[in-house]
């Protein structure tokens, strides 16, 4: 019966692979065998045998197939089912689930909110702006994130890195105009000037965004490495805890951006310690400590028994907002409040234009470092959540909410990795969470916001620090990084420190050199070795393994693409791989200052010694041959040659093989071989017939 014979197979072939993984798993490897029994093939064979053709010309292919995309991809060309594909939230939200969804977006969102009030109120000090400034930034760009992103628990709003940045530019530029802003008449009835220079920054800054992505710089992301990107953010992360020390220990010290300004400041706050009102640092320690207890104690134990998590933060700012108003401290002691807080939105106005030259460098560096931040954090956000980040409509999103941010006043935003986390938390589902964020911003903005000018700038500062712990954290991981991989150790190291010490703008231009040259330095100096046959088929690794090759054969295999940037070290590891190199060996012979008739027969002799007869090289892990690579390997070829010595290929894959046929008669096609267990059994072969001839 046929059908009780399909339905008996799968149960069969559950149990053998049941069995074969129990015999796996207790050690007997013969068990099961693998039994191959066939004539060596060259590549000449499985030509005849399996072409589908003609090969198509690839570069006009190639060439077509991008005119093709261009083309969909272009809005004016697309029909208006794509414009889906720019506006996410048109995908997303028809297959919205409203019963499951809407209640863990909506509180979610009104969490994230809470941690937004006393984290805007702080960030906005690291770019010397009001304090209402850093809480319209998660109000404004966030709206229009969540209709452009891609990321579902992005939550975007002011961060420190970014902020102490417009911080440096205003420093700067008030340094510029020695300190008196109306100079640069930039200043307008409804904007002051630091306000007005955050504004142009985010208009820019969403400029450079949205032309970025016109030429999909997105996927260039790919060449910021992971230990750079964890460098450069470590060190911002330094830049912003010692311009908050000034608070943390009450003492007027002045920011000084630059090279080497961060040291100054250190310098200079060293100075100012006996002046430090021990006001401001007591209401900094007890900040620092509750803060601790609520990180390490009262939110994990709060966890097991609710997913809302504790508004620590929050809290921290009520009881200190009261203990200031309660007790005037600003006015007994001394000690630096927040103060006037603007109340009502700002209505929607145009950035002033007025030397907007002035900011068109500082605008593209942040744009950079702020997708830089957002979009490695959405990396992570997505692999946790199982779904993907599209990294150029993540460059489109947050040009379209910088832009948009800037006609409302907004600074320059990027993800807030706190608000995100916690949101991921609670198990927030899509970006639907920014309206409750959102509204509940506005209340606080527009009625609430007075309450917090008693509120000491040195919590803020503590709540800062500790904000940015997880960047922090990331040095206790350079010893692990460097054992991991020296070279990635190495970008770390390079971009933290030259973030501290340069400025962040240079320290990033150093990391991007860093992390593009460990790029350029795999590539030109790839892994090789020589392999062993073992247990017939199987080809280990002379480096890790013990050497049973025959002595009259080397196989050696490349990692990496054989082109003009790769010539010499390929020539170089190839020759040291197969233990000689004939024309080393001529030009000993020629410095000896022996006559030409003597090279010639001391270099018979010493070919006659020579014990390797055959060398295979794989290309199964060289992916490409450029023009350069062609030549060396015909050179070698030759070479080898000279000395009587066999040169076969293995492993010759798509374009590979096609590229190796134009070098011509000197590598026939019998030298190629689709599999390295044929080039060996030829090898075998081959250097028993010179054995016998010579011995």
């Amino acid at each position: 019966n046929v059908r009780q014979q399909h339905d008996i197979m799968p149960t069969g072939m559950t149990v053998l692979t049941h069995a074969m993984s129990s015999a796996i798993a207790s050690g007997e490897g013969d068990t099961f065998k693998i039994s191959v029994n066939r004539d060596i093939t060259n590549v000449d064979h499985v030509l005849d045998r399996y072409s589908c053709g003609d090969r198509p010309d690839k570069g006009g292919y190639r060439c077509c197939e991008r005119l093709k995309k261009l083309r969909k991809h272009c809005p004016s060309c697309s029909s208006l089912s794509d414009v889906a594909k720019y506006v996410p939230i048109l995908e997303w939200l028809p297959g919205y689930q409203w019963k499951e969804w809407l209640l863990v977006d909506f509180v979610s969102g009104l969490s994230s909110a809470v941690l937004q009030i006393p984290q805007g109120l702080g960030f906005a000090s690291l770019a010397s702006l009001p304090p209402s400034y850093g809480l319209l930034s998660g109000l404004f760009p966030a709206f229009m994130y969540m209709l452009f992103g891609t990321c579902r628990h992005l939550a975007i709003g002011a961060f420190p890195v970014v902020y102490i940045m417009i911080g440096d530019v205003i420093e700067k530029f008030n340094n510029k105009f020695k300190g008196d802003m109306s100079a640069a008449d930039l200043s307008t009835v409804d904007m002051d000037g630091e306000v007005a220079i955050s504004a142009m920054l985010a208009l820019i800054a969403g400029v450079f965004q949205l032309a970025l992505r016109t030429f999909r710089f997105g996927s260039v992301m790919t060449l910021l490495s992971d230990a750079m990107i964890g460098g450069f953010s470590t060190g911002a992360a330094i830049h912003v805890v010692i311009s908050q020390l000034k608070h943390v220990f009450g003492v007027p010290n002045k920011n000084i951006p630059g090279i080497g300004g961060k040291l100054q400041v250190m310098y200079n706050l060293y100075k100012l310690m006996p002046n430090t009102n021990y006001c401001a640092l007591i209401m900094a320690a007890i900040s620092f400590v509750y803060l601790l207890i609520n990180m390490y104690y009262i939110r994990p134990n709060l966890s097991r028994v609710t997913k809302l998590p504790f508004p620590g933060e929050l809290i921290l700012v009520i009881i200190m907002t009261g203990i200031s108003y309660g007790m005037n401290l600003h006015g007994t002691y001394g000690l630096h409040v927040i103060g006037f807080i603007q109340t009502g939105l700002p209505l929607p106005r145009v950035p002033p234009m007025k030397m907007i030259s002035e900011f068109i460098v500082d605008g593209f560096v942040i744009s950079i470092v702020a997708y830089m931040i957002s979009y490695s954090f959405g990396k992570t956000y997505g692999r946790n959540g199982h779904y993907k980040v599209d990294p150029n409509q993540e460059m489109l999103a947050m040009g379209i909410s910088n832009i948009f941010g800037a006609f409302f006043q907004c600074g320059p935003v990027c993800d807030v990795p706190a608000r995100s986390l916690n949101m991921m938390a609670i198990g927030g589902r899509t970006q639907l969470h920014a309206v409750a964020c959102c509204g509940l911003l506005m209340v606080v903005v527009l009625v609430m916001a007075p309450l917090f000018q008693p509120l000491p700038y040195s919590v803020v500062a503590i709540i800062i620090i500790v904000c940015i712990k997880g960047l922090l954290v990331q040095l206790l991981g350079v010893k692990q990084i460097w054992e991991r991989n020296k070279l990635d150790g190495v970008v770390f190291v390079v971009t933290c420190v030259s973030v501290i010490l340069l400025d962040i703008e240079l320290g990033l231009m150093v990391g991007v050199i860093a992390s593009v040259m460990s790029i350029v330095y795999r590539s030109v100096k790839p892994y090789s070795c020589t392999l062993s046959p073992v247990e017939e088929s199987i080809y280990l690794d002379n480096h890790y393994f013990k050497d049973t090759c025959p002595s009259n054969i080397k196989l050696f295999r490349y990692f990496g693409p054989v082109n003009f940037s790769t010539y010499n070290h390929f020539r170089c590891t190839f020759y040291e791989g197969i233990g000689f190199n004939p024309e080393d060996k001529k030009k000993q012979l020629r410095a000896t200052g022996s006559e030409q008739v003597n090279i010639e027969g001391k270099w018979k002799e010493d070919c006659d010694q020579l014990a390797v007869r055959v060398v295979v090289v794989d290309l199964s892990c060289v992916p490409s041959i450029d023009a350069n690579g062609l030549l060396l390997i015909k050179e070698i070829y030759e070479e080898l040659a000279e000395v009587d010595v066999h040169l076969l290929f293995s492993g010759v894959h798509g374009h590979l093989l096609y590229i190796l046929e134009k070098i011509g008669s000197k590598l026939p096609g019998t030298n190629h071989f689709p599999s390295i267990e044929d080039a060996f059994g030829l090898a075998k072969s081959l250097s028993c017939v010179g054995a016998s001839s010579r011995f």
